[in-house]
């Protein structure tokens, strides 16, 4: 995945889970609250998209973002947060909604890349196969004459179904 979509990505979902958890648990947002949270979730995101944090970092500074974004939603709101004890703890069902944001975000982060990967070959499958269809059936197998043992070119244009390497390159 291109490290610019993976860092904004890897942002949008630190943020957009954190801010919906606190939502879901009846927390005000405010948009300083909400303007500190994309700060921090893209001060985070940078290290996991360029791989410098890696497995227990990581979900201890997933799940430090979501404390340092409710904290950040909950300094900034102006009246008393009644999903909070005492204005700063949350309280059990913020606890509950932030680590479902939390392990959500885990989940995306780890499997990010693999979901891109076979999501952009079945693009590919899908967007090449329309022009490439009429070479797939008029492809014809090898003949006598042309053993798989000759190398001159002639087929270097063709489409073959098959795995692994394609002849010509087996041949250099």
């Amino acid at each position: 995945m291109p490290r610019p979509l993976r860092l904004t990505v890897i942002m949008f979902v630190l943020v957009g889970l954190g801010l919906i958890a606190h939502t879901v648990a009846l927390g005000t947002i405010t948009i300083l609250g909400a303007s500190i949270a994309v700060l921090l979730g893209l001060g985070l995101a940078i290290p996991i998209s360029r791989g410098v944090i890696h497995r227990v970092p990581l979900v201890a500074s997933v799940f430090g973002a979501g404390i340092l974004i409710h904290m950040s939603l909950c300094v900034t709101s102006h009246t008393i947060d009644h999903s909070t004890v005492g204005g700063f703890v949350p309280s059990g069902s913020m606890l509950f909604w932030h680590a479902v944001a939390a392990t959500v975000a885990m989940l995306v982060i780890t499997f990010m890349d693999s979901v891109y990967t076979a999501w952009t070959r079945m693009l590919a499958s899908v967007i090449g196969g329309m022009w490439e269809r009429s070479s797939i059936e008029g492809n014809t197998a090898l003949t006598d004459t042309q053993g798989a043992d000759s190398c001159d070119g002639s087929r270097l244009g063709e489409t073959e179904i098959s795995r692994g390497p394609p002849m010509y390159a087996l041949c250099a």
